[in-house]
């Protein structure tokens, strides 16, 4: 049975995915919440912020996972600057030695207006997510910032309940050798899980399990052994035997083109457009507020020809279309863009959806 809740489906037969919203709900606990790529950890957020009566905030490492998380990203939120954060700090210490010469403190280095202050102090529910890509100094850092200016220094994370979510199979943390050779003195890994916060406070770990992206069971079960690097001789040949050398694919039928390097992907894209003999039409991205070039989640400026091949990036609340449905370009005009789905659908694409 599937429950809809805001154009949201819930299955109520997945007692992981009920549990861990009853936990968060009900609770003041720090969960862990994980699970196989198409389990519904993007959903069980979703879900979160439409049921959940506290002060959220929802954060993400990168800018590309905090716009599909719905949020900001770590460093903006709390006017982290990147770098490397070691266990007693002098950036995040209250207390000067009197024999220290430096005598800066935390609001030295860590400055927020009144209403950011507010909503710090205010807050109820800290949702990180994409949490694999955290490294554990910067969890250490959220942590003393939300006892600091919460004035509960002695509580974890300023009595925030916390909720992690992600996937630690996925994307890892970046650090560099450098950054490394310093953070390896005093963490395990660099995972957010070595982090000294996690280490004095352990989550409860639920893990959902039921995948709704495939329905394949045998694809399902190769794709795990994969994810946990277990392939054997015969998972190796059933992989090799969908590989069609020299395969081209014709012209009217839809193909995603993967490829390792942006480049590759750009002078394709690029080389396709040139064979369209339609006129090129170019549309600039409109930017709010700090939002890095290199974090953009499609190009600054997308350029468009009738009759060209487009993949959606983003899930439509009247669910036309989907992040990864691929649609044709039929018109470009001042009414608006047009785009014809393989079921035959035409739709009226927004100036915000392009």
């Amino acid at each position: 049975m599937t429950l809809v809740i805001d154009n949201i489906p819930i299955d109520e037969n997945n007692p992981e995915f009920r549990y861990a919203a009853e936990f968060v709900l009900h609770t003041n606990r720090m969960l862990y919440l994980t699970g196989k790529a198409g389990t519904g950890k993007t959903t069980f957020l979703k879900l979160l912020k439409h049921i959940s009566n506290k002060n959220m905030v929802v954060l993400a490492p990168t800018g590309v996972a905090a716009v599909n998380a719905g949020g900001q990203t770590i460093h903006s939120f709390f006017n982290i600057k990147p770098s490397v954060y070691v266990p007693g700090d002098k950036r995040l210490r209250v207390r000067v030695p009197s024999d220290d010469p430096d005598k800066s403190m935390i609001n030295d280095h860590f400055r927020y207006h009144r209403d950011k202050l507010e909503i710090i102090r205010g807050l109820e529910l800290l949702v990180i997510d994409e949490i694999s890509m955290v490294r554990c100094d910067l969890l250490d850092v959220i942590d003393r910032l939300l006892r600091v200016f919460r004035k509960r220094e002695f509580t974890p994370f300023g009595g925030v309940q916390v909720v992690l979510i992600g996937d630690t199979f996925q994307l890892p943390p970046i650090v560099n050798q450098d950054d490394w050779s310093i953070l390896g003195q005093f963490y395990k890994s660099p995972f957010f899980f070595s982090s000294r916060a996690l280490q004095d406070q352990k989550p409860v770990y639920i893990e959902l399990k039921k995948i709704y992206r495939q329905t394949d069971q045998d694809f399902i079960d190769l794709l795990n052994r994969i994810r946990i690097n277990s392939l054997d001789p015969g998972d190796l040949n059933l992989l090799n035997s969908r590989f069609l050398h020299g395969f081209t694919p014709e012209q009217e039928e839809d193909y995603i083109i993967l490829a390792t390097h942006n480049r590759m992907v750009e002078e394709t894209n690029e080389m396709r457009l040139r064979e369209i003999n339609e006129p090129l039409h170019r549309f600039e991205a409109m930017v709010e507020g700090i939002f890095p070039e290199h974090s953009y989640p499609a190009d600054a400026m997308l350029k468009l020809k009738e009759g060209a091949q487009v993949m959606f990036l983003r899930n439509d609340r009247n669910k036309r279309f989907y992040n990864g449905k691929i649609g044709h370009v039929i018109e470009i005009s001042e009414e608006g863009l047009f785009v014809e789905l393989p079921e035959g659908d035409i739709i009226s694409v927004e100036r915000e959806e392009w």
